[in-house]
Formats: structure tokens, C-alpha cells, sequence
């Protein structure tokens, strides 16, 4: 392609173009970087399932024996099959290709291992390879546009700036690495979105990001089980349909019971063959180093089984997220910023829907432990509540549905024979209780004179005092509840010493908390739900109120 300089010599009128002498003999290489192209190659030999993460396609390669290479490579893994120097040659078309003259295919393969990147620079090394084919295609571009106003002297102007801008929007489309019509959707094709399904009708919506929180002993890998094999089987989960699909476990605590809980299921809810899948590995999300490598993991996996399950890939369950974390900070905004994005990762490239598992902070089982981002961040929220000998499953936050109680619950115990020393082996699976109203368990006062008793009663003197506020437009209470701000109850309990005469503001404090808890444990009732109080009914929350912007005390009479 020839170079041209424009000179204006005396205004517009007189610009003028020149071919610089002797450009055209000027040889110069395309665009390139082998060195890339072998590191990708060389990683994917030394750890196959990259081949499937790698935001490259064979027509980004330069040299075309890469281009071959890498195709027949991904095609091999996808299709669940190993590839090494050795067996990848014996599936080429041509094993005898030459990429260095006068070395063996072999041998040159064996060498690009030694180029493979660590795990976390691959990406870069894949922009590196798809930027340097963007360039070559603008150079082609360029030249056809060239080109065309050189040989066309005698077509109409208007044809020739049409064409031209057509060459500039691919070229445009090159370089920011999509098709133009890959930048936006249109609204009026809403309404036709072939994947507007819910994976489980009014609870999980399909490539969401959602969490389900649970206090310990509660249940929720067996609910994870069962939510398992009901999208891969196709089956209602607690009587709402379901997307059938694959679903990957990534079991990262509880793996060592795990294999009796999949028996059971095989055996009580059927056979779900391919279709779920248990990452054997572990490892770690957020803003730790390594969480990159284990990311691509899990894509890799979920591409795989839905590719040997031949159907698409529906969830991705990760239990627990404290154990993802891996002992980052869950408190900390940041962290969950980098698990959000994650997850958005993980749903990008696989199309599935993400859910985590955590548990809630001590004394207030309504909302995850850590950072309000993770509640924030989640699409939908699920929690467990147990209930005697039977749970309840709750949505408490929708996107585009109501939340509300899913259905009630139990764990019969189900034998699974005996182990090798004669010992019975035992597991539980979910069984759904009869549809109908829930029994609501009898809440009752507090032991006379105890000080959860007086600290009930100092509450109630705070309503009947008026000093609360009414809860308007809360997303999480209705409207018209009485808010009394928590500090206050504990101030009136202070007033009130619910320890000894002499007792310390610290020893306060704790009798406060001591209160708190025996109250909620002798009602029984958790914080969220019902106790019984003088001239009616009493509900007690201790969670953030976003109308007063801080930690309140939430009692309705």
C-alpha cells in the first residue's frame, strides 16, 4: 500500500496528494507477535482446559500452522479429550507440517510449553494476539477503501464516500473488538428475548447472580441438592417449574459428605446422568491474587459439562461464599465488588446463574453476614428459616418478582446401608410439606421479673410513649409499622439497670445483649418474627432501616 502526503499549498483549493518515491518497494511485515501466539498454544498444552478460556479465535493467529494448531487443540477439549505434543499431532490433517524448517511437529510443540504464561497474565497475552489481527484487518480495510477511490475515477462521488464509510464502520468495528450490531440491543426486541425464562419460576431468574443464606444446621446443601436435580431432571422445584439444564456444584466446604447426599438424591428424585457435574478443585474468589485462574476453572467446567451434557448450562452453585473468600474481608465493599464482577464473569461466558450459599450474622438470621453489598448485590435473595423440625424458604429480594414465603419444608432421614465396618449410613433429602397455611407457633412472655421480661417491657413503654416512627416506602417492612430506634431501647434498659445497682456501662451493655437474646430464645422467636406483648402483637427487627439511616428496633402494636 502506497504512502501519501497531503500538502495545501495556497488554501483548500489547492490540496494535492503525492505517492512518496519509492515507498512501494519498502518491504514491511503485517502486524504480529509470534511470541504471543506460542505462549497461548504452550499454556494450552500444559493445562488443556485454558484452551477454553481464551478469548481468542484461530483466525486471529498470524502464522497459519498456529491457526491450525489451536483450532484442532480447542476442538479436542471440547469434545473431552486430552491433547499433549504427542496426541494432538496424530489428529491434524497434516502431522507432518513443518512450523520451523527442518524440525519435527513434536518437537516444536514440546518447545512452546516452556513459553506458557502463568495463569493470570494469559488474558493480556490474548489481547495481545486479537489486537495485533485488528490491525491487520484495518490495514485491509484501508487498502480496499484506497484502492477503490484510485480505480474508480469516473464513479460518482456520492457512491465512493458511501463506500468508503462503509470501510470506516468496520474499521470502527474492528477496533473496538465487536460488531457494530454487538454494541446495543434494540427495545423493541425485548419483548422477543428467546431467553426470557426463569430458571425456577418467581425465585431464580436465568443469568442472575443470587444468594441463599442460611443458618448453620439449617438445611441448604440439601436444598442446593435438591434445587440441583430438579433443574438438571426438569422437575418442579417446590411445586415451581424449572429450566432444565446442566448445573455445576463447586463444593469448596462439606465435600467429604457430599457423595451421601447425591446418593440419596439419585435415589429419591431420580438419575440426572451428565447433567450435574462437581468441580474436584477448590479455590478462591474476590480480590485475591489467584482467584482469576480459579474463575477460568469454573467456566471451563461449566462449558465442558454443558457441552458432554448436550444442553445448555443453567447454574453454577458455590457453597459457601465465606469459603470462597478464602479469608478476605467479607465487611470490606471491595471485596464483594470483585465477587460481583466475578459472578457477572462466570454468567457472560457460561450463560448460568450464579448462586452462593452464606450464612447470617449472630442474633439476626434475616440478612447475610458481612457487607451490605452482598445483599446489595444479589439479583435475588433467598433465606432459609427453621422452624422445630420444619424449614421455610423465603424470598426476600426480587428484581422483577415478589418475594414472600416459596413453601415449608422437612428433612426425613433416609438409610443408605451400612459402611464397611456394619455401621448404618444415613443422610436426609428434602421432602415438601402440604400446601396450606403455616402453623404459626404460640409466642409467649418472658419469665416474670427476668430481664428479658423488663427489657420487653421498657420497649413497650417506648411505643405507648410515642416515641417511634411510622415506616413509610421501606423496601423491606410495610407501610404503617412503629420504628423505635434501638439506641433508645438501650438507653431505657440502661435507665432501667437491668444488671446490679453498681454495674459499669460495659457490664450494661452486655446485659442488654443477654436480654435481647433470652428474649427472642424464651418467645421463641428469631429477629424478624413475632412475640407476644401487653395490648397485642409486638414484631421485632434489628436490622438497617434505609428511611432513618441507622440500626433500629422496628415494633408494631
Amino acid at each position: 500500500m502506497a504512502d501519501f502526503i497531503a500538502s495545501r499549498d495556497a488554501g483548500l483549493n489547492n490540496t494535492t496528494l503525492r505517492v512518496i518515491s519509492g515507498a512501494r518497494d519498502v518491504p514491511r511485515d503485517p502486524p504480529q507477535n509470534t511470541e504471543a501466539e506460542k505462549a497461548l498454544i504452550g499454556a494450552g498444552l500444559d493445562c488443556n482446559s485454558l484452551f477454553l478460556t481464551m478469548d481468542v479465535e484461530p483466525g486471529d493467529f498470524f502464522v497459519p500452522e498456529h491457526s491450525v494448531i489451536f483450532e484442532t487443540a480447542r476442538s479436542e477439549v471440547r469434545a473431552g479429550r486430552h491433547v499433549d505434543a504427542i496426541t494432538l499431532r496424530s489428529t491434524l490433517d497434516n502431522p507432518d507440517m513443518e512450523v520451523v524448517p527442518g524440525q519435527a511437529l513434536w518437537q516444536y510443540l514440546g518447545t512452546l510449553t516452556a513459553c506458557a504464561p502463568i495463569p493470570r497474565n494469559l488474558p493480556r497475552y490474548c489481547d495481545v494476539v486479537r489486537e495485533e489481527a485488528a490491525r491487520r484487518k484495518l490495514i485491509v480495510s484501508l487498502e480496499d477503501a484506497v484502492r477503490a477511490a484510485w480505480d474508480n475515477p469516473a464513479s460518482d462521488i456520492a457512491e465512493l464516500a458511501d463506500a468508503t464509510s462503509k470501510h470506516l464502520a468496520a474499521i470502527r468495528a474492528v477496533a473496538i473488538g465487536s460488531s457494530a450490531g454487538g454494541l446495543f440491543d434494540l427495545a423493541g426486541d425485548a419483548a422477543e428475548d428467546p431467553e426470557h425464562t426463569p430458571l425456577i419460576d418467581r425465585v431464580l431468574a436465568l443469568g442472575s447472580a443470587a444468594i441463599l443464606i442460611a443458618p448453620w444446621q439449617a438445611g441448604k446443601t440439601f436444598v442446593l441438592v435438591r434445587m440441583a436435580y430438579a433443574i438438571a431432571l426438569g422437575q418442579p422445584f417446590m411445586g415451581r417449574s424449572t429450566a432444565q439444564g446442566a448445573v455445576l456444584l463447586v463444593p469448596l466446604e462439606g465435600r467429604s459428605g457430599l457423595n451421601k447426599r447425591l446418593r440419596a438424591a439419585n435415589r429419591e428424585y431420580g438419575d440426572p446422568g451428565k447433567l450435574v457435574g462437581v468441580l474436584k478443585r477448590s479455590g478462591s474468589l474476590g480480590p485475591q491474587p489467584a482467584s482469576g485462574s480459579f474463575v477460568a476453572e469454573i467456566i471451563a467446567a461449566t462449558k465442558a459439562l454443558a457441552k458432554r451434557a448436550d444442553c445448555p448450562a443453567r447454574v453454577v452453585i458455590i457453597d459457601t461464599l465465606a469459603k470462597a473468600l478464602a479469608g478476605a474481608d467479607e465487611n470490606a465493599a471491595s471485596t464483594m465488588a470483585a465477587v460481583w464482577a466475578q459472578a457477572a464473569r462466570i454468567t457472560a461466558e457460561t450463560g448460568a446463574t450464579v448462586l452462593f450459599t452464606h450464612h447470617p450474622p449472630h442474633g439476626d438470621n434475616k440478612r447475610p453476614r458481612g457487607t451490605g453489598d452482598i445483599m446489595g448485590g444479589a439479583d435475588e435473595v433467598l433465606l432459609i428459616e427453621r422452624d422445630g423440625d420444619e424449614r421455610e424458604l423465603h424470598s426476600i429480594k426480587q428484581r422483577d418478582e415478589k418475594t414472600g414465603l416459596i413453601c415449608r419444608f422437612s428433612l426425613p432421614v433416609v438409610d443408605l446401608g451400612h459402611d464397611a465396618r456394619g455401621r448404618p449410613v444415613t443422610t436426609c433429602v428434602v421432602q415438601q410439606c402440604d400446601a396450606g397455611p403455616a402453623q404459626v407457633r404460640k409466642p409467649q412472655r418472658p419469665k416474670q421479673g427476668s430481664p428479658a421480661a423488663r427489657a420487653l417491657c421498657e420497649l413497650e413503654e417506648l411505643t405507648i410513649a410515642g416515641k417511634f416512627t411510622l415506616s413509610h416506602r421501606n423496601q423491606r417492612l410495610p407501610d404503617g409499622l412503629k420504628l423505635v430506634l434501638l439506641e433508645d431501647w438501650r438507653q431505657a434498659c440502661r435507665a432501667a439497670r437491668l444488671s446490679a445497682e453498681d454495674a459499669t456501662s460495659s457490664a450494661e451493655r452486655q446485659a442488654f445483649s443477654r436480654a435481647t437474646r433470652d428474649l427472642e430464645r424464651v418467645t421463641g422467636c428469631s429477629t424478624g418474627q413475632s412475640c407476644l406483648a401487653a395490648g397485642g402483637r409486638c414484631d421485632i427487627h434489628s436490622r438497617p432501616s434505609r428511611n432513618l439511616g441507622k440500626r433500629d428496633l422496628f415494633s408494631t402494636l
